[in-house]
């Protein structure tokens, strides 16, 4: 950053809340190419670190706020933000059970998070059902779920002949592999949503987290099956009674800076997204009435 460069007209106030070291550093850089595309005010709120990390540069600014209580935290953004402007909240933070998450979403028009990155079981998306239950009227955007469109891409091109898409309501189970829960439970609520009922599920958790290896719809004599080969290549198989000739395509992982910029710039959230979530609320519900 350059505290030279000429001010600009901002349309956006972005604060980003992280209380990882680690994490704020990757984060800084994807925050800084956002900022050079687009006219935004950037509130860095850092919680691995106290007040010496305060700075302002340009249309940034940058505070330490380990000690910070929850009241004085939101008075600093009212502070710092420009009153008038659309403030979305990117929280990076380990969990949004965090008081601070409830008292900063109240602030802000629109709310990024990323249920998968800080854990691997479904505290977070538990958390997050429990938020939208009772401030549905948020514009809320989830990076675990966006990144998945590709695999709901590749899912839904298994069914584009009527022979197949005639199978569709034969599917007995879905199985799902996948490095953390988030992407399997949002991938089943997603199908179970777009077929109409509840399926059996089988997870197997593989791999490096937020990375789908495979996904699985299985019917009495059909197996519809998208799997992660090699690199960046995935496999899409129809085997049964209707099969059809493997084809392979590639996995085009959205990377992190577009899946910001969409969630950020967005005038509304994935129209799919709040009847998945609906679904997947009933999914868990059903899990913990169901211990296996």
């Amino acid at each position: 950053m350059d505290a030279r460069v000429a001010p600009r007209t901002t349309s956006i106030v972005l604060v980003a809340f992280v209380d990882d070291a680690e994490i704020e550093r990757w984060l800084h850089e994807r925050l800084e190419a956002f900022a050079t595309k687009h006219p935004a005010r950037i509130i860095l709120l850092d919680a691995s670190c106290n007040a010496t990390a305060d700075r302002d540069e340009d249309l940034w600014s940058i505070r330490g706020v380990r000690d910070v209580d929850v009241l004085d935290l939101c008075a600093l953004v009212r502070e710092l933000a420009p009153y008038g402007r659309h403030l979305s909240l990117l929280w990076a933070a380990r969990s949004i059970s965090d008081p601070r998450f409830i008292e900063l979403a109240d602030e802000a028009d629109s709310i990024l998070l990323d249920s998968s990155r800080s854990v691997t079981d479904i505290s977070d998306l538990s958390a997050l059902i429990a938020y939208i239950r009772d401030h549905d009227e948020r514009l809320v955007h989830d990076l675990a779920y966006l990144r998945l469109h590709p695999w709901q891409e590749m899912i839904a091109s298994c069914f584009d002949e009527r022979v197949h898409l005639d199978l569709i309501d034969s599917v007995t189970t879905i199985e799902i592999t996948a490095g953390s829960d988030a992407e399997s439970w949002y991938l089943l609520a997603w199908i179970c949503d777009r077929i109409g009922h509840r399926i059996p599920h089988r997870f197997y958790r593989e791999g490096t987290a937020r990375r789908v290896r495979s996904v699985a719809l299985v019917a009495p004599h059909a197996r519809f099956c998208a799997e992660l080969i090699e690199g960046e290549e995935v496999r899409i198989s129809i085997t049964g009674s209707q099969p059809r000739a493997p084809r392979t395509e590639r996995l085009n992982d959205v990377d992190i800076l577009a899946l910001l910029e969409r969630a950020i710039l967005a005038k509304e959230s994935d129209p799919l997204f709040h009847p998945t979530l609906r679904e997947l609320g009933s999914l868990l519900a059903a899990e913990h009435s169901n211990p296996e």
